[in-house]
């Protein structure tokens, strides 16, 4: 193992207050943490928890499980973590979502989930905007090593700040054991009848807000009105500015074409991509994408999008369509559910391309990363926070004077 190979023990600080929300980064966090600790047992590790179920939930024999309360969440991250990495002697902490301690002797690993606040602002509400503006370019210099989770993430990243280049890397998520195309008749008819799902139809599965243009597949499946027989299922809970997009069944006249189905079980979703004909996933940006693994794994052809991660990830094995070409994704739905040797093509390749991500991968390269950030060379807090400021303001004075250099780019 790398602290063997290091002649020396680590002691890593993972701050694990999400970790029983729903949602992608709560099941990267969930997934992450058990695979590295089933595989690591040469380091110790801290679990910092903020709630006393996720505290008693989660028990590995070499971790420690620590509950700190803190009135509100920037309070949890920068007083209370600080102060227990300190009296812990803690070498190095890594938050599993969006933020890290500005000060601190220990080293820091910051991960981004994606680069969409950079890539699609208009996605938050404007309090997360302000948050992302003022907060992550300092995370970012203070952190000895960054994580993200796909090459487009981590291009994003280094034209928003070109200073982390040297000590950004990319990881790319695994795919949970369980994920194989189900074939057992009787399973998949008891879960098309428990969720009201129709005979033909093609799914979304995630969190509905803008940037995974739930709207765009809505105003597709309504251009396909009455040339496919299938019906849309979605399958996954509203988010940020949702109903903007939900708005849009009753607008469309699509009530009786669409059924909701809202976040179910991950060990379920197997059922859900062996159904369905096709998974439909045209994101604005995403930085990764972790139904498009889990639709391949399940042999589920997939209509996706040009931009962010998703060529990246699904390579060959999915019909790829411009997000903001409606005519476009609607040409590209009814190719997958009307052409079987098409759709069994991208299914075929899907099967041998998701053999590709799995969570001992993941685990093996984070915990090489956190390795890494041990043996960096010691930060100076304030210093970061310095030079922070002067490249922000600089970034802000040289986008005044360019008309596109720094603008976001798809």
């Amino acid at each position: 193992m790398v602290a063997l190979e290091n002649g020396r023990v680590m002691r890593i600080g993972l701050m694990l207050r999400h970790i029983n929300e729903l949602g992608g980064t709560p099941e990267y966090t969930r997934r992450l943490v058990s695979t590295l600790l089933s595989l690591d047992h040469d380091n110790d590790y801290l679990l910092l928890f903020g709630s006393e179920t996720a505290f008693a939930r989660y028990r590995f024999p070499n971790a420690k499980n620590i509950l700190l309360r803190a009135p509100s969440k920037l309070l949890w991250d920068q007083v209370m973590v600080p102060k227990v990495l300190k009296r812990e002697h803690v070498d190095v902490v890594f938050n599993l979502k969006h933020s890290i301690p500005l000060f601190g002797s220990s080293k820091k690993v910051f991960i981004v989930h994606g680069a969409d606040w950079i890539a699609y602002p208009k996605g938050f509400y404007l309090a997360d905007q302000l948050y992302h503006k003022l907060f992550l370019p300092r995370y970012l210099h203070v952190a000895d090593r960054v994580i993200t989770i796909s090459q487009v993430s981590a291009r994003k990243l280094t034209e928003y700040m070109p200073s982390i280049k040297n000590k950004l890397s990319v990881v790319y998520h695994g795919l949970p054991p369980g994920f194989y195309r189900v074939e057992d008749t009787a399973r998949l008819e008891a879960f098309r009848t428990r969720f009201g799902l129709p005979e033909r139809f093609v799914s979304y599965v995630g969190q509905i807000y803008p940037p995974k243009n739930v709207g765009g597949i809505l105003r597709a499946m309504a251009q396909l009105k009455g040339h496919i027989p299938h019906k849309l299922v979605i399958a996954g809970k509203p988010g940020i500015k949702a109903e903007q997009d939900l708005a849009l069944i009753e607008q469309l006249g699509l009530e009786k074409d669409v059924v909701q189905i809202g976040w179910i079980p991950h060990e379920e979703l197997p059922l859900l991509y062996s159904l369905t004909d096709a998974l439909v996933f045209p994101s604005l940006f995403d930085g990764f994408g972790i139904p498009l693994i889990e639709a391949m794994a399940c042999g589920c052809p997939i209509v996706t999008s040009t931009t962010g991660a998703c060529p990246e990830v699904v390579g060959d094995a999915g019909l790829c369509v411009d997000p903001t070409d409606i005519v476009a994704i609607a040409e590209g739905i009814r190719a997958v559910v009307g052409d079987r040797d098409l759709a069994s093509k991208l299914a075929c390749h899907g099967l041998e391309r998701a053999k590709l991500f799995s969570w001992e991968r993941t685990a093996r390269e984070t915990l090489a990363v956190l390795t890494a950030a041990r043996d960096a060379r010691t930060n100076d807090d304030m210093g970061a926070l310095i030079a922070c400021a002067g490249e922000e303001g600089g970034r802000e004075a040289s986008s005044r004077q360019s008309t596109s250099k720094h603008r976001m780019r798809e």
